[in-house]
């Protein structure tokens, strides 16, 4: 069985610089992409994280967002022939506004997958519009069909469905978790938004010592825990796939390559054209 990645086109954002690396430019404005991942080979089709659920709630929270037509989710499924009726799962790596908002989108029977203890800090209004009412009501809604709750921290990581395993991230958010995928060309991490920016957090980082990551702004986490998920993500890694930049090669727990395009085979970066 060959498991095959495709990012997902949802939009951009645009915001503060130093809101995604800790002391980089701050007063500089960057735009940035926002990303989610559709994974076949496994079953029906799985969709990881699903984008905005408009300009206006990210614009709420002080930044800026476009989203085309072409970068509807709907559409963008369609690019590889899968409507969301066809989704198995979707899984949510977090819930802050601009991965969670296409929940609405799919139908009611169409289980969404959420680590429990992100979704009561969600729901405690501890980081206010980060967490839009509109998206938490709509897995509200579907909490008796279409919720599978996952308890990361009392189980471990958890094979969702052949090759796919979720596992606690311990970085971001409290309940984020990782999406791990076995392809043919190695592990590949769906690292969400522990990594924002793969250059300057990996590569070049500018305020922690050679080898050392760098972490983003937005985090409520600990720095030292921040830090160590960055290197969970890392650790068995071939492929790691941020939410809001270039994916990169791994090997060794170090970046090796970072990748405009997601490399073919493993992880298509998508069809012709």
């Amino acid at each position: 069985m060959t498991v095959n990645i495709d990012r997902l086109d949802l939009g951009t954002i645009t915001l503060d610089r130093a809101f995604l690396v800790r002391g980089r430019n701050a007063g500089t404005c960057q735009t940035v992409p926002v990303y989610a991942f559709l994974i076949r080979g496994a079953g029906d089709p799985i969709v990881v994280d699903t984008g905005m659920r408009n300009c206006g709630v990210i614009e709420r929270i002080g930044m800026r967002a476009e989203i085309s037509e072409s970068q509807a989710l709907e559409a963008q499924l369609r690019r590889f022939d899968v409507l969301l009726s066809d989704v198995g799962l979707v899984l949510q790596t977090h819930l802050h506004v601009d991965h969670s908002g296409g929940i609405r989108f799919f139908p009611l029977e169409t289980p969404v997958v959420v680590n429990r203890s992100e979704s009561a800090f969600a729901d405690s209004g501890v980081q206010g519009l980060f967490y839009a009412p509109e998206d938490l009501a709509d897995l509200r809604a579907r909490a008796r069909a279409g919720v599978r709750f996952l308890d990361l921290e009392r189980t471990g990581p958890v094979e969702i469905a052949p090759d796919i395993v979720c596992e606690l991230a311990g970085g971001h958010t409290p309940g984020m978790m990782f999406v791990r995928v076995q392809t043919s060309a190695g592990v590949a991490t769906i690292c969400s938004d522990v990594v924002y920016d793969v250059q300057d957090q990996l590569v070049r980082p500018m305020q922690t010592p050679p080898g050392e990551p760098e972490i983003s702004n937005n985090t409520t986490w600990p720095l030292d825990a921040e830090r160590a998920a960055i290197r969970r993500a890392l650790a068995g890694t071939a492929l790691l796939l941020p939410s809001h930049c270039s994916a990169a090669r791994i090997s060794g727990g170090r970046v090796i390559a970072v990748l405009d395009r997601l490399p073919s085979g493993a992880a298509p970066g998508g069809p012709p054209g």
